[in-house]
């Protein structure tokens, strides 16, 4: 297999052993999975799935809200409840076909293992910096 034949998700969990048939299917479908679109989306899920992964232990401001969002996103409940559907975790596990639930799944194993996050960074009190005029 050349270099640029592999996809973004062979560094994804590691730990576990997957072959690529097992998430790439590429079964009769409108879409073939090495199209543009499905490299974009598969760069969007990585992306999340890194930066929830880089960002647990965070115990900076940025880094906490980069593993919220990710979480947020990773782990809605309801397919395009806060993100308008167009680009939900649905949608890209939809396209990509993946399963949503063995991602979550995964993702909470590999929290489990991990030691706990720590507190949350409390908000700065005072004046915001700011252009006065």
């Amino acid at each position: 297999m050349a270099a640029s034949d592999r996809w973004i998700f062979d560094e994804l969990f590691v730990e576990d052993v997957l072959l690529p048939p097992q998430y790439f299917r590429d079964l009769a479908g409108d879409r073939p999975l090495r199209s543009g679109e499905c490299h974009l989306l598969a760069a969007l899920l990585a992306d999340a799935i890194r930066c929830y992964q880089r960002n647990y232990l965070a115990r900076d401001r940025a880094g906490q809200r980069l593993f919220r969002e990710a979480e947020e996103w990773l782990m809605e409940p309801h397919p395009g409840a806060t993100w308008g559907g167009g680009f939900s975790f649905q949608y890209v596990c939809d396209i990509l076909r993946l399963d949503p639930e063995d991602i979550r799944a995964r993702l909470r194993r590999w929290s489990a293992a991990q030691p706990p996050r720590p507190d949350p960074v409390p908000r700065r009190r005072g004046r915001r910096r700011g252009r006065s005029n």
